[in-house]
């Protein structure tokens, strides 16, 4: 399982990901859409 509530990750004065909650049971997959320059990877390598 993976639980995760309210993660920030700023740079500086920059915020990069804002209050992004999650909570995934064992084999659920999950993915991340939206347009290009979302900060996919940012996301997935923070967590």
């Amino acid at each position: 399982m993976l639980n995760i509530q309210n993660l920030t990750k700023r740079y500086g004065s920059k915020t990069a990901v804002d209050n992004l909650s999650l909570q995934l049971q064992a084999g659920e997959i999950c993915a991340f859409i939206g347009h290009n320059g979302s900060r996919y990877k940012l996301k997935i390598s923070t967590i």
